[in-house]
């Protein structure tokens, strides 16, 4: 079925809520863990996760539309039965749950670095938990309630504009920083130990696709051809826009880069706090996306 019904999400919007669900804010981890196994390793790992992705995902697409399931647990039901349906709708809630609970924690980030520019500590345990819980019930989880994907895609395209507004940050300090102080002395450029698997996990988040896919293109066209067309698509423009930052990210600061890597600038940092205010945005329009599944699984596992 190729035909297009106005209620049907085109092909640009489909692609930013693919984005938006790869990419969030958790693309501020990455450059940490480049520390993990040196830079060469960690690119070589990053675009096999990516391929790998790409490649579950088409697979999930096909079977989708085969079986006429709606979400990746009814299609588990389909395939191997109510066990594995239970498993695997467990194994993905405890993936996207911790991913939720990211973003909440990189948004208390973002509101603990602006209230240190009014000289207002909130870094102490309850004001600090009191002023996430506030700011979750008010944004993220309010823009939850909207079930419609038509509506989420429009926040889903600001999300991209601000990550491309990162991006071109991180290249405009670059440009400012090496000439004056070079790369750190601190990079690897490749080391194997126990810690490849911290870095293989923060990598794997970042290419989340086949589990957080199938509600979004279900509004989208009926085709395996052009679902695995916007499948490459959002693939491939995360990687590029997870690489780019993390490379001069950790070129930038090696061993000394934070997991939220824009607590390695300073909190004055004129052009970094507009990224920071952006990032807030990413946080609060990535959770409802990331959500979508989240509630399918529960659903599924429930009724």
């Amino acid at each position: 079925d190729s035909t297009f019904s106005p209620l049907r999400v085109r092909r640009f919007a489909t692609v930013m809520n693919l984005l938006n669900s790869l990419l969030g804010a958790g693309v501020l981890s990455v450059p940490s863990s480049f520390a993990n196994v040196g830079l060469i390793p960690s690119i070589i790992l990053l675009l096999m996760i990516a391929i790998l992705s790409y490649i579950a995902t088409i697979l999930i697409f096909k079977l989708q539309l085969e079986t006429k399931t709606s979400g990746f647990d009814e299609l588990s039901y389909v395939i191997g039965g109510k066990v594995w349906q239970v498993i695997l709708s467990v194994l993905t809630l405890i993936f996207l749950v911790a991913a939720l609970l990211a973003y909440l924690i990189l948004g208390g980030d973002m509101l603990t670095s602006w209230f240190a520019l009014v000289h207002w500590d909130m870094e102490k345990l309850w004001p600090r938990a009191a002023m996430i819980f506030i700011y979750s019930m008010v944004v993220p989880v309010a823009l939850t309630i909207p079930r419609s994907i038509r509506i989420l895609s429009y926040f889903s395209t600001a999300t991209v504009f601000f990550i491309l507004l990162f991006v071109i940050s991180m290249i405009v300090k670059a440009i400012i920083h090496f000439p004056k102080y070079g790369i750190s002395k601190t990079v690897t450029y490749g080391r194997f130990d126990l810690k490849v698997f911290q870095a293989i996990s923060v990598y794997g988040l970042a290419f989340s696709l086949p589990i957080v896919s199938l509600p979004i293109v279900n509004n989208y066209r009926h085709n395996v051809r052009k679902r695995n067309i916007v499948g490459l698509a959002a693939t491939v423009l995360c990687f590029v826009l997870i690489v780019i930052p993390s490379v001069i990210g950790y070129l930038m600061f090696g061993e000394d880069t934070d997991g939220n890597v824009l607590k390695n600038f300073d909190d004055g940092d004129i052009l970094m706090t507009i990224v920071r205010i952006g990032f807030f945005f990413v946080v609060s329009f990535s959770y409802p996306i990331v959500a979508q599944p989240v509630m399918g699984s529960w659903s599924q596992i429930i009724y």
